[in-house]
């Protein structure tokens, strides 16, 4: 028996030397760091767990909303992750609250101190009841307007000049020079952008969460003109400099009624340790992605004019998790500093076309240089990879592109390269593709797609982002290439590079008025004065990874912002665009251009601008009208309403069209409330209540008390409002906490300002 026991031990430990002997003998080929390698042998089961919890979790498990940046980053493991991106967003709207002029009949007026309450030093940016979110802070205060003096200011010259946040009745306040050098909580890089000067601007992408309120103010070393609010119109309508120009921007999330959130109110401690650990996460995110802990090693092909080549082709169910690639000149074995000649294209279950269909460069930031793009889903770093084949001469320590958005697919997987036209020599494209199960649910979760515009320099129309209709789903990322871009010598500096005050335009779920305005295209970047003293700068989910030097007459610059944490839902449609800047013809549509022609005017070196927008659909619709109330016969008390009549007016921010609109409606005042019922068929949730109304123009802000069924849903507070008669009209949405099966809810608003209804319409989330 002894002896029979001794073998067995015998055996065993003959069985573990050969399995160490085999991972020391791969770890040798491999280059994997022990430490790494010991977690992929005796964790992977553990995260493969983890990932199965996160693909199948529900959006906010006992309606509670965690810290946003725990959402990509996976415990205890302590890695970066996006599993969570193609999973539905019903409870969850997005808006963008920015400093930008409404009144859409100048297209290139000023875009600046436009703002929601004003004080004698002090601007609020961004106000609201909860619960919610904010995400992005972009701030340019108020700076020197003379050139030499801007150019001379540093980070400590801000030191008297604060950002306040009230958030759950608990008052924070920070300096401007903390926001601006990104080092201490919550404003740490490469969270935060970390720009040399104050002219560039500057911002923040910490996640700030509030339960019931928050008020966002800038305050500044002092004081204002009086009554700024009424100098603001006047020059901007009169096309002069105005004695002061603040610029904003918050996006935020907001979520239905009854949502718990992990407000900054009562989690500031272990918050800061959170931001911290995410930032140096971020720092490296190439080596701290949901790859951790597996090799780098590559399959290599050769790409040659006019041709494809499979990377992936699977029939079976999975997702791609992360997506490696790099390029090389193969007579050289150098890497080749623009991928644009390359097309990747992906299809996912058999569809029509291919849900991603870009240029290799633009996806990865090879668009002309080797600068590092520090993105946190999307990058391109240097990385030690191995081959496959190891009789291949190339470097290991490369430029690689890295992409972690998840791509699912149920049935069939297939991701190619193309080579164009253009291709003079051999080229070698190396990847390393990592496929995860798929555990997700197919009905709540959506696909990538990813596509590309290109237009010349024709800027008087708009030019399209994306348009969907009957479909529902996400953006997830925006990225702007502008090339060879001249100065307009001559005409004031507002109308100098027209290009980069074309401002983005957001429509969501056919609201006729714009859910996001912009105030110039590098400030939806976080960036300033055209990107000046902060060009070739990249952070976690903003940055201009490339830009030709100024000393050139023609200027260049390549950005991206990565909606990762601040995912741009839509239920039934969305409308993105970059509104036209010319006085005449700005609802013009432009037409984009095909490839080759794209390719031919830069070579020339035309003015070239392009979108490559990345985003989750699913094509079919998830919103459905449930019935609306004739404002006729809303029930009012104690007052009568007083009706009003408004003929040929716009919807605040619809700057693409030319349609005007009747409204026929009732004002209201404080004290009096109004009562609408609505009948439901079908349990939905959430449901969403819009109001169609009509802003008198100069009456700021809107408020109002809601119950639903006698239940007190929140204060519906509507930002900022028209500054002409003609943009006048406009939509808002408000969430209703789900009423579970009931067929019929009787809404109740009391209003707490000036109130001027059109007529109310309720929706059902699907």
């Amino acid at each position: 028996m002894k002896l029979k026991r001794g073998r067995l031990v015998l055996l065993v430990a003959l069985f573990c030397s050969l399995w160490l002997l085999l991972l020391l003998y791969t770890y040798s080929f491999i280059d994997l760091s022990f430490s790494a390698l010991i977690s992929s042998v005796f964790h992977a089961p553990v995260i493969h767990r983890r990932i199965y919890e996160l693909m199948t979790s529900e959006e906010f498990p006992s309606d509670t909303v965690y810290n946003p940046l725990s959402n990509i980053i996976m415990q205890p493991e302590n890695l970066l992750h996006f599993y969570h991106l193609p999973k539905r967003k019903k409870s969850v709207s997005f808006t963008e609250i920015t400093s930008a002029n409404r009144d859409a009949r100048y297209p290139l007026a000023p875009d600046f101190t436009f703002h929601i309450r004003y004080a004698r030093n002090k601007v609020v940016l961004y106000e609201d009841t909860g619960p919610g979110c904010l995400y992005r802070l972009y701030l340019f205060p108020v700076l020197p307007t003379n050139a030499q003096e801007l150019h001379r200011l540093k980070s400590k010259d801000l030191a008297l000049m604060y950002l306040h946040v009230d958030i759950d009745n608990q008052a924070f306040k920070f300096t401007l020079q903390q926001l601006m050098e990104g080092k201490q909580f919550p404003f740490i890089s490469p969270i935060n952008t970390q720009h040399s000067m104050p002219a560039s601007g500057m911002g923040s992408y910490t996640p700030v969460c509030y339960q019931d309120n928050i008020v966002v103010s800038y305050i500044h070393n002092g004081a204002f003109p009086d009554n700024l609010f009424n100098v603001t119109i006047d020059c901007a309508k009169k096309d002069e400099i105005c004695p002061v120009h603040t610029y904003s921007a918050v996006s935020r999330h907001k979520f239905s009624p009854g949502t718990k959130v992990s407000s900054l109110a009562e989690s500031h401690e272990a918050y800061s340790i959170e931001v911290r650990n995410a930032a140096q996460l971020l720092k490296h995110p190439e080596h701290n992605g949901p790859d951790y802990g597996r090799s780098c090693s590559m399959h290599c092909v050769e790409i040659c004019r006019e041709c494809s080549r499979t990377l992936l082709q699977l029939n079976a169910a999975g997702v791609v998790t992360a997506l490696k690639l790099r390029v090389f000149e193969t007579a050289h074995s150098r890497p080749l500093v623009d991928w644009n000649q390359f097309q990747l294209k992906a299809t996912f279950d058999y569809a029509a076309v291919p849900q991603i269909n870009v240029p290799l460069g633009t996806l990865f930031g090879a668009s002309g240089s080797l600068n590092s793009f520090r993105g946190a889903a999307i990058g391109r770093l240097p990385k030690h990879c191995v081959y496959k084949d190891q009789h291949l001469i190339l470097p290991k320590d490369a430029m690689t592109g890295y992409m972690y958005l998840p791509m699912p697919f149920w049935h069939h997987a297939e991701i190619i390269i193309e080579g164009d036209a253009t291709i003079t020599t051999s080229i070698s494209v190396c990847y390393d593709i990592i496929v995860e199960q798929n555990h997700y649910v197919q009905k709540d979760t959506a696909y990538l797609h990813a596509n590309k515009q290109i237009y010349e320099n024709q800027v008087d129309g708009f030019r399209d982002i994306l348009s969907l209709k009957e479909s529902w789903g996400h953006i997830v990322a925006l990225y702007v290439d502008v090339d060879n871009l001249n100065s307009l010598r001559g005409p004031g500096l507002l109308h100098r590079w027209p290009a980069l005050e074309a401002d983005p335009v957001l429509f969501i779920d056919g609201q006729k008025s714009a859910t996001m305005l912009g105030t110039g295209l590098e400030d939806y970047f976080s960036y300033a004065h055209g990107f000046m003293f902060a060009e070739n700068t990249s952070y976690a989910f903003v940055g201009n990874h490339h830009a030709a030097p100024r000393r050139k007459e023609k200027l260049t610059w390549y950005c991206y912002r990565q909606h990762v944490l601040d995912a741009i839902p839509f239920q039934n449609s969305v409308h993105f665009y970059m509104e036209g800047t010319r006085k005449e013809n700005f609802t013009h549509l432009e037409t984009p251009l095909n490839h080759e022609s794209a390719h031919s005017k830069k070579k020339k070196g035309e003015t070239l601008l392009s979108h490559m927008v990345l985003f989750y659909a699913q094509h079919v619709p998830g919103m459905l009208s449930l019935g609306k109330a004739d404002i006729s016969k809303v029930r009012t008390f104690p007052h009568k309403a007083m009706p009003f009549t408004v003929r040929h007016r716009r919807y605040i921010g619809a700057s693409n069209s030319n349609d005007t609109y009747l409204c026929e409606g009732h004002s209201f005042k404080p004290g009096d409330s109004l009562e609408m019922t609505f009948d439901i068929k079908g349990d939905y949730h959430p449901l969403v209540l819009r109001r169609n109304f009509y802003m008198l123009p100069g009456d700021w802000n809107e408020e109002a008390n809601v119950f639903v069924n006698e239940v007190y849903q929140g204060k519906w507070f509507i930002a900022m409002g028209s500054l002409c008669e003609e943009y006048s009209l406009r939509h808002d949405d408000l969430f209703i906490a789900n009423q579970g099966f009931v067929t019929q809810i009787l809404v109740r608003i009391e209003p707490l300002s000036a109130w001027r209804d059109c007529g109310y319409e309720l929706f059902g989330i699907v």
